[in-house]
């Protein structure tokens, strides 16, 4: 498992009612090149479908996957992103082009001890390295790697006030 953390000057709602925000996504996510919602599946789980634009030797790899969110003891919250294979070819969801599986990618948000507005954020990622071997991977999570970048545009996004959530996301209250 890799992780990456860093302070956001939000609660955890706010921050994972933006991170869930499908229409807002690419304009703060630079590690993805395209990103959709393809339906819910309930209330708390949506089927996504993202495409990644990472640099070597991971590269561009798009994946549908399940995300949920829940809330958590303490007013912390988890969304995790986890893979599911290509739907079958009577599925309405159809995309040739996945070719890809990513284990377990997953966004904690807790309130900071020293300020309940901040929240402490935690972006973890269990990969499928495929034919990579685990260091490969490394360089992503290096303080200047894409994965903390991609907390750094969110906390900026965030501060930015630029998208004000819709809705709270199910028993989330900002």
């Amino acid at each position: 498992m890799f992780r990456a953390q860093m302070p956001i000057a939000a609660t955890p709602a706010k921050v994972l009612a933006l991170w869930c925000n499908d229409e807002a996504r690419l304009d703060w996510d630079s590690s993805l090149k395209d990103y959709r919602a393809l339906g819910s599946v309930d209330e708390d789980v949506d089927l996504v479908w993202m495409e990644w634009a990472l640099p070597w030797p991971v590269g561009s790899r798009d994946f549908v996957a399940l995300r949920s969110h829940e809330p958590l003891e303490g007013g912390a919250c988890m969304c995790t992103i986890v893979s599911v294979n290509v739907p079958a070819k009577d599925s309405k969801i159809s995309f040739s082009a996945v070719r890809a599986q990513l284990a377990m990618y997953g966004l904690h948000l807790a309130p900071s001890v020293d300020d309940p507005t901040t929240s402490v954020a935690t972006l973890m990622c269990v990969p499928d390295l495929g034919e990579h071997p685990p260091q490969a991977i490394v360089p992503l999570f290096r303080p200047d790697g894409a994965l903390p970048g991609v907390l750094t545009s969110l906390a900026q996004f965030v501060d930015s006030g630029t998208v004000v959530p819709r809705t709270t996301l199910s028993a989330m209250t900002p």
